[in-house]
């Protein structure tokens, strides 16, 4: 909006928008197996492995907590546009998930994920997108039952090959590549059938 300040400007700059990426909290498991919305078409239902997907399509905004805006950013975002489900990205201490929360953000997204930091955003009751970007974290976040993942820096750690190569081994498992995704590569990482969504930038 015009004449609305540095704080607005700042969360423009440094929020990326998704309609319909939105995991469900792991209150909301059924019979073991996460639900998530991974960004398909609106009312469409399917399975993926022994993960069941249930999508609509949803506003969705993501601040990354890398500047001292950033909080008050999703603070005011969450209070001033309802419409809007914000969350906050580049969470990377269990501090910055309570702050998060107390912020009013309706998802959290983990660009990795220590023992301390998964603990405390699973605690959170918050939905949860956490981040891997080798097949050792893939396996541990499975192991703490998360089965929807970022996979960050999507480009840089080996791109659409490497999650191919995952598919096979680890088939229950949906990924959100993030990091270097744009308009030349996305349909070749949407086309993956271990790739529910994407997050990029045009």
């Amino acid at each position: 909006p015009e004449n609305s300040g540095d704080l607005w400007s700042g969360w423009y700059s440094r929020t990326n928008l998704y309609a319909g990426c939105y995991p469900f909290p792991a209150k909301y498991r059924d019979g073991g197996h996460p639900e998530s919305r991974a960004g398909c078409p609106r009312g469409k239902s399917y399975s993926h492995g022994t993960t069941r997907l249930r999508c609509t399509l949803e506003l969705c905004a993501r601040t990354g907590l890398r500047t001292p805006a950033a909080l008050a950013a999703v603070e005011r975002v969450a209070a001033e546009v309802p419409e809007i489900r914000v969350g906050a990205g580049t969470v990377t201490t269990p501090e910055l998930v309570q702050a998060a929360s107390r912020a009013g953000a309706s998802f959290i997204v983990l660009p990795g994920a220590t023992e301390r930091l998964l603990s405390a955003a699973i605690d959170s009751g918050l939905p949860l997108l956490p981040g891997a970007s080798t097949i050792t974290e893939v396996m541990y976040l499975l192991e703490n039952g998360q089965e929807v993942l970022k996979f960050f820096p999507a480009e840089a750690s080996g791109g659409r090959a490497f999650l191919s190569a995952l598919a096979g081994p680890l088939p229950t498992v949906q990924f959100c590549p993030t990091g270097g995704v744009g308009p030349d590569n996305v349909s070749s990482y949407l086309a993956l059938p271990n790739v529910g969504c994407v997050g990029g930038t045009w």
